[in-house]
């Protein structure tokens, strides 16, 4: 499960708008179920919420992955064509906009995430989580668990 405390509002409010419409995971129905009465003026509100919450990190993490995690995080993985996560997630991953936070996120939900993006996240080419499914892909699985790690102990 996701760490919402400290995610940006705009994120935020279109999880919750893709939840209602079926786009995002329909077959959660206990997520779906849980969104589905929600006005759009009370989901505005648990996003400014959440936004309004610190996190500290909670890391629980394998700290012999931190670095190599924060490198891929800085400078990506040229010679697979893979981006820097810090240009949209920005240089302290607190995101911006409908760009999560990553920040303090939990290790094996991070890492989950990213293997089984294709699965569960940009399906539709109008979400903006479909730019990630390139990224995701080109990780492999010690790359991903390396970034993991390192989002896990940042705050």
């Amino acid at each position: 499960m996701p760490r919402l405390a400290g995610q940006t509002t705009e994120y935020l409010e279109n999880q919750l708008k893709a939840f209602v419409s079926h786009a995002r995971e329909p077959r959660i129905a206990v997520a779906v179920s849980k969104v589905h009465g929600l006005s759009p003026e009370m989901q505005a509100a648990l996003a400014a919420h959440f936004q309004d919450l610190n996190p500290q990190p909670y890391g629980n993490a394998p700290r012999n992955l931190v670095d190599a995690g924060k490198k891929i995080y800085e400078e990506g993985v040229p010679e697979d064509n893979v981006p820097a996560c810090s240009a949209c997630h920005g240089p302290d991953a607190k995101g911006h906009g409908p760009i999560p936070r990553l920040a303090g996120q939990l290790y094996p939900y991070t890492a989950k995430a990213l293997v089984n993006w294709s699965a569960e996240r940009g399906r539709n080419p109008s979400d903006t989580a479909a730019v990630m499914q390139r990224v995701a892909q080109s990780l492999n699985r010690s790359q991903t668990e390396a970034v993991a790690a390192y989002l896990s102990y940042l705050d």
